[in-house]
């Protein structure tokens, strides 16, 4: 993962309100010219900022690329010794089979989309603040559950 420059986050936030609004009006995709031109920007930028939205997460080089992904695949973390990367990779796994369709799906939008909690909540049909607090209440709970894990395991 690497961290892009504010300019281009602030591009990508800008690029997707103007994509909607374009989409609305034109009933189709926009291209990133018409989006450069909605925006005022010179066309690469808007491809810069569209690569830089991909960097906000890590994939495994393992996950099949395309729609036939269905579920959400962890990649296990770097470790020096692989049977620890295992283990980690396990509880991850069990703490996230714990979860709800819905709480998975907000996930999936948050982290492997990188949509906004806006753009999640006008999906799901619940309010920003609504996202938020489901996305805390996940968060936090893994986070005690690989927490437990560990502390078993140690």
């Amino acid at each position: 993962m690497v961290r892009p420059p504010r300019r281009l986050q602030e591009l990508g936030v800008r690029m997707r309100e103007a994509e909607k609004d374009l989409e609305q009006n034109l009933h189709r995709r926009p291209t990133p010219e018409e989006i450069a031109a909605a925006l005022g920007v010179d066309e690469t930028q808007v491809r810069a900022a569209r690569e830089a939205a991909s960097s906000f997460h890590a994939l495994s080089l393992d996950v099949p690329a395309g729609p036939e992904q269905s579920t959400m695949e962890v990649a296990p973390p770097e470790s020096d010794d692989p049977f620890t990367a295992v283990d980690d990779n396990a509880w991850l796994q069990d703490a996230l089979s714990g979860l709800t369709d819905r709480e998975r799906l907000v996930l999936r939008l948050r982290f492997v989309d990188v949509l906004t909690q806006s753009d999640i909540a006008d999906q799901i049909g619940v309010s920003q603040m609504q996202v938020s607090r489901i996305l805390r209440s996940i968060l936090t709970r893994l986070r005690s559950q690989l927490q437990a894990s560990m502390n078993d395991a140690a």
